[in-house]
């Protein structure tokens, strides 16, 4: 009895050590100089390593400045003295180009108020858009396939939301025969487009933000819509990418991003999805943590991470736009300006009132730790598409 408990309790200990260790390297917490760059000894989990980068000059620009309070200006010397760095893994992971199809599905991800109905207006004039219903690939199949996704009304059918379902909720959530209906819907587009598609390039194909009239499907940002679910209804990559690696079609996402104190002001003041600011802080720095996980477990399937309703931009918008327009595409980038020239209008700048708010005794720590999190969201996204990031995973040893 004594040797099964002592068993126990190395595992234990063992486990929290792993635990510790990708900890260490993945929250910007004072850590001991010991707990960086050691090197995982069981060979069957592949685990990241972060290490600190000084590179203030390179975030400066990708970031560019936030609004001058002083709950902004202590973030982000912070985050500029941070950045992340991965040592080299084994491990074969997750890819947006693993299985060449014609079609790369791409979701748009988000917190609320990041700008996603901007980017459906960007999607919806766009040559991809035309290509698609071309191909009768919308909208009505892409319809089929969000349904399938995210459904608000019937959380019961939806792979995204089915943990949203109540228990009054008839018929109870068949997850599997969902998940084998996303394939389905996959592997039938996919189809289509090989048949006929006049191209031999890659055809993106928006999963959400692209067309409307989709009944309990939303904008799917994190998180999708109100109600007693709210808190845990936002999509999950896992699980979509599960079905696109089923389906062996490529699939990956783009992230938008915008200063958290116009977020706030436009969820609470202007659109009221909440009077309770620090809830609403709160819920979205674990959309950030949640997010951030997401894209540190398949960095290679990041196309693309821009500030879309950043008014800090100024006149360095055409920095994003230009890597926007083959996203979609635009063959054209003088076209592709033309057009976002005329659908873009920069944001009200934030209250001054809201801003004392922000900074006052009973929020400023809440706002700041979001602000904190909410760099490191961009300098992760950044350094996947860059193809500096490597994933998380465990591989199964073999026998």
């Amino acid at each position: 009895m004594t040797k099964k408990l002592n068993y126990a309790l190395v595992s234990i200990f063992s486990c929290a050590l792993t635990y510790v260790s990708v900890l260490c390297g993945f929250i910007s917490l004072p850590t001991p100089q010991n707990c960086m760059n050691q090197p995982s000894r069981d060979k069957s989990h592949q685990v990241v390593h972060y290490t600190i980068l000084d590179n203030r000059e390179e975030e400066t620009t990708l970031l560019g400045k936030l609004p001058m309070t002083q709950v902004v200006q202590e973030s982000r010397k912070a985050s500029t003295s941070t950045s992340y760095k991965t040592t080299k893994t084994t491990t074969q992971h997750q890819n947006a180009n693993k299985f060449h199809s014609r079609l790369r599905f791409v979701m748009v991800v988000g917190l609320e108020g990041t700008g996603h109905h901007f980017m459906g207006q960007v999607i919806k004039e766009s040559p991809i858009m035309e290509t698609l219903s071309r191909l009768k690939l919308a909208p009505t199949k892409l319809k089929l396939l969000d349904q399938k996704l995210f459904n608000h009304i019937n959380a019961t059918t939806g792979l995204w939301n089915a943990h949203c379902a109540t228990e009054e909720d008839e018929p109870p959530p068949d997850l599997t025969h969902t998940l084998k209906l996303v394939v389905k819907y996959l592997k039938e587009m996919e189809r289509l487009a090989k048949m006929n598609a006049n191209t031999n390039n890659t055809i993106h194909v928006p999963l959400n933000t692209a067309v409307g009239g989709v009944k309990g499907f939303g904008q799917v940002s994190y998180p999708n819509f109100k109600g007693d679910c709210r808190k845990l209804n936002y999509p999950s990559l896992d699980l979509l990418y599960r079905a696109c690696d089923m389906a062996k079609v490529d699939c990956g996402h783009v992230y938008i991003y915008r200063n958290p104190a116009a977020i706030l002001q436009s969820t609470t003041r202007n659109r009221k999805y909440s009077s309770r600011m620090l809830e609403q802080i709160h819920l979205y720095k674990s959309m950030y943590h949640i997010i951030t996980a997401e894209f540190v477990a398949f960095p290679e399937r990041t196309l693309g991470c821009f500030g879309l309703l950043e008014s800090n931009n100024g006149n360095n918008n055409k920095a994003w736009w230009k890597e926007m327009a083959p996203l979609w595409g635009w063959n054209s980038k003088q076209l592709f300006y033309e057009y976002m020239e005329s659908i873009y209008r920069p944001p009200r700048p934030i209250d001054q009132n809201f801003t004392e708010l922000l900074t006052s005794r009973s929020v400023e720590p809440y706002m700041h730790s979001l602000n904190e999190v909410h760099q490191k969201v961009i300098q992760v996204c950044q350094k996947a598409k860059a193809g500096q990031l490597e994933a998380i995973s465990t591989r199964q040893e073999q026998n």
